[in-house]
């Protein structure tokens, strides 16, 4: 299914006058680690797929839906039987920056969202429901596809990312202190606030940001600031700052000319000891030991098979 990979970056190809591509895959087959500036979606048909993303191992079952950002490390391994089916929908993410309510909860949404039929089956099954739809529209080939398509897939964001922020909403009640007066937050407009600045600090995660330098965009105190961002974001300031520069951190370590030091200056750390502490605090490894393995990763691949696009799996539904 990889058509061009340099190093770990995938080079998406996406048809003429089309933002999105839907892959049905039944040939045994795994891809070694990589990245795309796509967003991908999963959802093994037949039989079980595992799925690394960013040092975690993710397993699926048959009709699991997994949702994996832009630009997040992930690995796909080799099937365990040689029966599996599976559906795959790689999209161009920009479109967020044309609905501020995504783009602003993009910029805070996990690198990867396993949504179970286990755990979330009326969620899931809205999910299936809405893929079932566009591998419908990809065979039908009608002279809108592509809109319906990327319909379809902005649904599923939506879906994802509400269900996202319900979930900091549960816990944020759940907190200890939780019964004390709180900011109605959670219906007030704080949280497109939060979101934004968000999405500045990822902008200037470079820059020697601070706390003050970021509530200031906002017009609060640097304290009633860093109150509401925790709260919805459940993690402090300086935890989602140096998240964001860690990520960073793990694309350009991917590059065999890249050092660690140059890295950790690139992405906004003057210290080298404190991007080794907070690159193992945050990924249970060391930066030379992620470029380690990163590297010899590209230099014994995972052989791929071959793929097709959807064709008769409409008709197996």
């Amino acid at each position: 299914m990889i058509e061009h990979l340099n190093g770990v970056r995938e080079t998406v190809h996406f048809t003429e006058n089309s933002s999105v591509r839907i892959f049905h895959n039944t040939v045994k087959e795994g891809y070694p680690l990589h990245w795309h500036n796509a967003c991908e979606v999963i959802m093994p048909l037949r039989g079980p797929y595992t799925v690394a993303c960013q040092n975690k191992i993710i397993q699926m079952s048959q009709g699991d839906i997994l949702w994996i950002g832009a630009g997040v490390l992930h690995q796909i391994y080799l099937p365990e039987t040689d029966d599996g089916e599976r559906m795959l929908v790689l999209y161009d993410p920009r479109v967020f920056n044309e609905f501020p309510e995504l783009s602003a909860v993009a910029v805070f949404s996990e690198p990867a969202v396993l949504v179970s039929r286990a755990t979330e089956p009326q969620l899931r099954q809205r999910l299936q429901d809405i893929l079932l739809d566009a591998l419908q529209t990809e065979f039908e080939r009608g002279y809108f596809k592509n809109i319906m398509i990327y319909a379809d897939m902005m649904k599923i964001n939506a879906l994802i990312f509400s269900h996202l922020i319900a979930g900091q909403a549960s816990r944020s009640k759940s907190e200890p202190g939780a019964d004390k007066p709180q900011p109605t937050l959670w219906e007030a407009g704080h949280m497109s606030m939060i979101y934004h600045s968000c999405g500045y600090i990822r902008q200037h995660f470079a820059e020697p940001l601070t706390l003050e330098q970021v509530a200031e965009q906002t017009g609060f105190s640097k304290y009633y600031f860093s109150r509401l961002f925790k709260l919805y974001t459940q993690m402090s300031f300086l935890e989602f700052l140096n998240r964001c520069r860690i990520s960073e951190a793990e694309k350009c370590l991917t590059d065999p000319e890249q050092t660690v030091t140059a890295a950790a200056l690139a992405c906004g750390f003057n210290s080298l000891s404190t991007f080794n502490r907070v690159f193992k605090q945050v990924k249970n490894c060391t930066p030379a030991e992620y470029q380690k393995v990163v590297h010899r990763a590209h230099e014994h691949p995972v052989i791929h098979g071959t793929e097709k696009y959807v064709n008769e799996f409409i008709r197996h539904c």
